[in-house]
């Protein structure tokens, strides 16, 4: 029988991410602080002898104990468990790499982790770095992880999810993603623009703090500069905002991308709304690389990830930074916890 203790301990599923990339390193370096071990109890998904390559690259490590299933698991602070997923071997795939072998594994990693959690067995979810590519050479035709998770957790159609980032005390949202550049001006409409500042706001929301300000970003130089350079912010952007004001979110803009982040330095917003991913993701990188967080928000269930990529070109030389992996750790025990007491 579990004790008190034991109950009050958060559970969270690992997965290394991609085998290739630094996602093994930067796990075993994280959850090798025991400071940030001792905040919970963690479940490792994926193959024991990539796990065991990770420590080595790493240099360092922790006591582990393998497991069938996740029931079999005492919730104590501290403890981690391996679920030997048995799905991938060293010799299987080249470090640096994309490859078929290490997509497949991700997809089947990710799968195990998400019904843990829909099992009860787990109070929320972070991946290691993962490569988009590999993950659809892999056999899930999906654009990205994001997309991979919803099919798995059977969102509806029309439901609205998307990542938000974190990086120390600031919040980013964007109203499009992984979108080519050409493509942009297409998803930009009043609703996305709605869609995009109320998904930031709950999940601001839900990490808790005071109601947040947002600055919104526009779209074109000069926020169009009174329609010379475009009349997106006239004809959307402002209207958007002002309706999510009718509807109680403290908004503002929008704001020139190229001063945007200087508004937020002088204290004027807490969080940003780009209208795409580069538009935001520069600036806030520069403000916190090592820090960055990506939650995928709008989902069932609590996941974060380090918000950067599997960085072949550090794989396997033992000196990749893992401090936005602890900070990922960080926001979902943050997260899960907040959600459990609702």
């Amino acid at each position: 029988m579990s004790t008190k203790r034991e109950k009050k301990c958060p559970v969270l599923v690992v997965t290394l991410g991609d085998a290739a990339g630094i996602g093994p390193e930067v796990i075993v370096k994280a959850l090798a602080v025991e400071k940030l071990r001792q905040r919970a109890c963690f479940f490792i998904v994926g193959d024991q002898r990539v796990l065991q390559q990770g420590i080595e690259v790493a240099g360092r490590g922790f006591e582990f104990e393998i497991l069938e299933n996740g029931k079999e698991a005492r919730r104590q602070p501290g403890k981690v468990y391996m679920l030997d997923q048995g799905n991938l071997a060293p010799g299987d795939f080249a470090i640096g790499q994309v490859s078929v072998e290490t997509g497949r594994a991700m997809g089947q990693d990710l799968a195990r982790a998400v019904s843990l959690v829909q099992d009860g067995l787990a109070d929320g979810m972070v991946f290691g770095p993962l490569t988009k590519a590999a993950l659809n050479l892999g056999g899930y035709e999906v654009k990205d992880e994001l997309h991979y998770l919803a099919q798995l957790v059977k969102m509806p159609a029309g439901a609205v999810f998307g990542e938000i980032n974190k990086m120390g005390r600031l919040w980013l949202g964007r109203v499009t993603s992984h979108v080519a550049l050409k493509d942009i001006v297409l998803h930009i409409n009043q609703e996305s623009i709605l869609n995009g500042l109320q998904l930031l706001v709950q999940t601001m929301s839900s990490y808790g703090g005071k109601p947040p300000q947002i600055l919104v970003a526009a779209l074109n130089p000069h926020a169009g500069d009174g329609g010379l350079f475009g009349t997106e912010e006239n004809e959307i952007i402002a209207p958007a905002v002002s309706l999510a004001q009718q509807r109680g979110i403290s908004a503002s803009g929008p704001y020139p991308a190229d001063t945007i982040f200087l508004r937020y330095i002088r204290g004027q917003g807490d969080g940003i709304l780009a209208m795409y991913h580069d538009q935001g993701q520069i600036g806030a990188k520069l403000l916190g690389f090592n820090r960055a967080v990506t939650i995928l928000a709008g989902l069932p269930l609590v996941v974060a990830t380090p918000a950067h990529g599997s960085s072949f070109e550090l794989a396997g030389k033992g000196q990749a930074n893992e401090m936005a992996t602890q900070e990922a750790i960080k926001t979902a025990i943050r997260l899960a916890a907040k959600n459990k007491r609702q």
